[in-house]
């Protein structure tokens, strides 16, 4: 039972402060291993189970000797979870109704952490637009969306937008909910996702609502996102302010010169630190400091000023670790591809595609909470091959 619990509090304190997720993932960990003592149970499947974590570490290894050793070592220390997360389930009782369980113990802590964290940023919004009188059309404002809107809980807003596009993948496919409920969850996810402004989890979050509706000719989930795009069409196009149209709209435009994103453009600075040391890479934070000069040099003043990485994963491997690096984070992403289409886990695999759309504008894996979901999402997509049916298919459910 304290594993489920410890999972639970994972799922719930994995949005907040780093500390707290940690402590619920040691909790889990200790748990983990007293099961094993009590019933002598292991997997069979260590090899799937330890080739992720090991292949991952690889990179973290060789920076310890191609960059700063300081950086390097924070960078190592960082990316364990990928190890301690992995371990406990090499002695996870092979159990059908166990292994479901804890992914569905784990949904609910990520359910209930949304929830507690819309609730504490929503209570400083209202109480700052109370304090402020300031009118309704506040409420969508730049001063409360974004940075400014997780402000009391500290966390970046793309790392929110990828847990919540987990949640909202799994309760497409979690059978078991009605669909009071889900409304419920939808609204509330729509909610978070829109003042949060992360805006691929957005355009990811609509594209896998139309795919569900369509390919399972749910009529009810498509009505769902029309009355939610209209909404959202709404509220952006009525509201006084231009901050949500420049946002959401003019930066999807790669021909408009002023508002278009231009982080994509910015990989030109990071291929010409990668072609220094394309092998090894460059290691860790002389990846920086050479980034940053490419920058000046480039012209890109603001990323020179902000410090900017790379903002794409697959980049940030091949700079600081070369083709090595990236070869590893490729071959990580490819196993769990495989694993997710051979279990036929059609929301397993809709979460790694996520997380490699993810990965294209965002150095996901820079961050302990980035490591961390990518730890869980693994651990659940590689689960169902320790199941024990005798058929190939897996279904989705929890």
């Amino acid at each position: 039972m304290l594993q489920y619990v410890s999972l639970f509090l994972l799922g719930l304190t994995l949005l907040f402060k780093d500390q707290y997720s940690t402590v619920a993932m040691l909790l889990f960990v200790i748990s983990s291993f007293l099961n094993y003592y009590f019933n002598n149970s292991y997997s069979n499947k260590l090899n799937v189970l330890l080739l992720v974590p090991a292949v991952l570490m690889i990179p973290r290894v060789i920076g310890l000797f191609t960059g700063d050793l300081h950086t390097a070592t924070n960078e190592f220390i960082r990316t364990l979870p990928f190890v301690i997360l992995f371990l406990p389930f090499i002695f996870l009782k092979k159990n059908n109704d166990t292994i479901n369980s804890l992914e569905t113990y784990f949904y609910w802590g990520i359910i209930f952490g949304i929830f507690l964290f819309v609730i504490i940023c929503n209570y400083h919004v209202v109480s700052a637009m109370i304090s402020g009188n300031e009118p309704l059309e506040y409420f969508f404002r730049w001063r409360h969306l974004n940075v400014n809107y997780i402000k009391p809980i500290g966390t970046h807003p793309p790392y929110a937008g990828l847990i919540a596009v987990w949640a909202l993948i799994k309760t497409l496919y979690y059978k078991s909910l009605n669909l009071s409920l889900k409304v419920v969850i939808f609204s509330v996810l729509a909610l978070f996702l829109l003042q949060l402004l992360a805006r691929n989890a957005i355009i990811v979050s609509v594209l896998v609502f139309i795919y569900f509706g369509i390919k399972n000719f749910k009529i009810k989930y498509l009505v769902f996102i029309s009355l939610a795009l209209i909404t959202l069409s709404l509220i952006v196009n009525y509201h006084p302010h231009s901050y949500l149209k420049e946002k959401l709209f003019y930066k999807l435009n790669p021909l408009n010169d002023q508002y278009k994103d231009k982080r994509i453009y910015r990989l030109n600075a990071s291929y010409n630190v990668f072609k220094t040391s394309p092998i090894f890479g460059v290691g860790p934070s002389n990846d920086n400091m050479l980034r940053m000069h490419e920058y000046k040099k480039l012209g890109y003043q603001v990323a020179y000023k902000n410090k900017y990485n790379s903002h794409n994963q697959f980049f940030e491997y091949l700079v600081s670790h070369g083709l090595i690096g990236l070869i590893c984070f490729v071959l990580v992403v490819f196993i769990l591809l495989k694993v997710a289409w051979k279990t036929k886990n059609q929301s397993n695999l809709l979460v790694i595609l996520c997380f490699i759309l993810a990965c294209l504008s965002e150095s996901v894996l820079e961050r302990t909470m980035g490591v961390k979901y990518f730890s869980i999402i693994s651990l659940f997509i590689i689960l169902p091959c320790l199941q024990t049916y005798k058929s190939n298919r897996i279904d989705d459910g929890l």
